[in-house]
C-alpha cells in the first residue's frame, strides 16, 4: 500500500520478493513506521500482514535491523492481537507464543548489554546507546503483550508456556530485571497468572526454576520502588505491577500445595510447619518475608489497601506455616 507518495513496509516486502534485494535499514523503520501511523487502513487483512511480521522479525531476524524496527514492528502486531476473535489466528498458536517468548528475552538481554557498556563509551555514543536500551525494553514489553493478549483472548493458549519453555523464559527475563522495570515485571506477572494453572505447572516452576525466589526478589525491589515513588513514567506503576506478581505468586502457591496434598489443601488450623518440602521451604520462606514487609510499609489511603497489598494478605492468610 502507497501512503502519499510513500511506500510502506509490506509494500516493501512485496517488491523484495520480486527483485531479490535486501531491503535496506531506512525503508524498514519508515515503511513500518507507515503502517503503525495508519492501523485502520491495515485491519481488513490483518491476519496476512501479523504472519509477515512474525515470520521476518520473529521466527527469524531476517528484518532486525535495530531495536527502533523490532518495537515498530511489535507494536503493530499488538494492535492487531487485540482483534484475535478465533483459535485459529496465528498469534494463538504453541509456535507463536514460544517464538514471541523467546524473542522477549533477547531483546531484555541485548538492552542488558547495551546498559552495560553505556557506562565505558563517549558522551554521543552513549546518547545512542540509550535510545537502544529504551526501544529494545519497549519492544521486550510489546512481545510481553503480545502474548498476554493472546492468552486473554483465547485461554486455550495458556498451556503453551509450560509445553514451551515459557515458564523459563519468564522468569529468566525476570531475573534480569535489575531495577525491576515496573511494565516489565507487571507484563511477566499478566503471562504467569494465566499460564500457572495446573498442579505439574507449579512443580516445574518451583522445582527446577526457583520461580517463587525470583519473585519474592522482584516484589521487594518493587515495594522499594514504590515507596520512593520510582519509576512514574511506565504504563504501569511499582504498586501494580506487585499486585499482579503476588496474584502469580498465589496461584504457584496453591497449585503447588494441591500438588503435595491433592486436591484437598488442609484447613489453615490443620496445616503444620512441615506442610511444604524442606528443600523449598527456605524459598518460600523468603516470598513470605517479602510478602510481610509489604504490609508493613503500605499504609491504607483513604482507608483502603492498595492491590499489591490486599494480595500479599490473601498469600499471608493462606500461608502452611503460619
Amino acid at each position: 500500500m502507497k501512503i502519499g507518495d510513500a511506500k510502506d513496509y509490506f509494500a516493501l516486502v512485496d517488491d523484495s520478493a520480486q527483485s531479490g534485494d535486501k531491503l535496506s535499514p531506512s525503508d524498514i523503520e519508515n515503511g513500518l513506521a507507515l503502517v503503525a501511523n495508519s492501523l485502520p487502513l491495515y485491519l481488513g487483512e490483518r491476519s496476512r500482514y501479523t504472519s509477515v511480521i512474525l515470520q521476518r522479525f520473529v521466527y527469524t531476524s531476517e528484518d532486525r535491523c535495530s531495536t527502533k524496527a523490532c518495537f515498530l514492528a511489535l507494536s503493530i502486531v499488538k494492535a492487531f492481537g487485540r482483534l484475535i476473535d478465533n483459535a485459529s489466528d496465528e498469534l494463538v498458536t504453541e509456535k507463536a507464543i514460544h517464538e514471541l517468548l523467546q524473542f522477549a528475552l533477547s531483546l531484555i538481554k541485548a538492552a542488558s548489554d547495551n546498559e552495560s557498556q553505556s557506562t565505558s563509551t563517549s558522551r554521543g555514543s552513549s546518547r545512542s546507546q540509550s535510545n537502544d536500551l529504551s526501544n529494545g525494553m519497549d519492544a521486550c514489553n510489546e512481545a510481553l503483550t503480545c502474548v498476554a493478549n493472546a492468552m486473554l483472548l483465547q485461554p486455550a493458549s495458556r498451556e503453551y508456556a509450560g509445553k514451551s519453555q515459557g515458564f523459563e523464559a519468564l522468569t529468566e527475563i525476570l531475573g534480569m530485571l535489575t531495577d525491576a522495570d515496573a511494565t516489565t515485571a507487571f507484563l511477566c506477572g499478566r503471562c504467569l497468572l494465566f499460564s500457572l494453572i495446573s498442579e505439574e505447572a507449579a512443580k516445574h516452576c518451583v522445582e527446577k526454576l526457583g520461580l517463587q525466589s525470583v519473585l519474592a526478589r522482584v516484589v521487594s525491589v518493587l515495594v522499594d520502588n514504590s515507596r520512593n515513588n520510582a519509576d512514574s513514567s511506565n504504563r504501569f506503576t511499582p504498586n501494580q505491577a506487585t499486585a499482579e506478581l503476588l496474584k502469580a505468586a498465589m496461584s504457584l502457591c496453591v497449585y503447588f500445595q494441591r500438588g503435595i496434598h491433592g486436591s484437598q489443601i488442609p484447613a489453615q488450623s490443620e496445616m503444620r510447619d512441615d506442610s511444604l518440602p524442606p528443600e523449598n521451604a527456605v524459598d518460600f520462606a523468603e516470598l513470605l518475608s517479602v510478602v510481610l514487609k509489604l504490609l508493613r510499609v503500605l499504609e491504607p489511603s483513604s482507608g483502603h489497601l492498595a492491590d499489591s497489598a490486599k494480595q500479599a494478605v490473601s498469600i499471608a492468610l493462606n500461608f502452611p506455616t503460619l
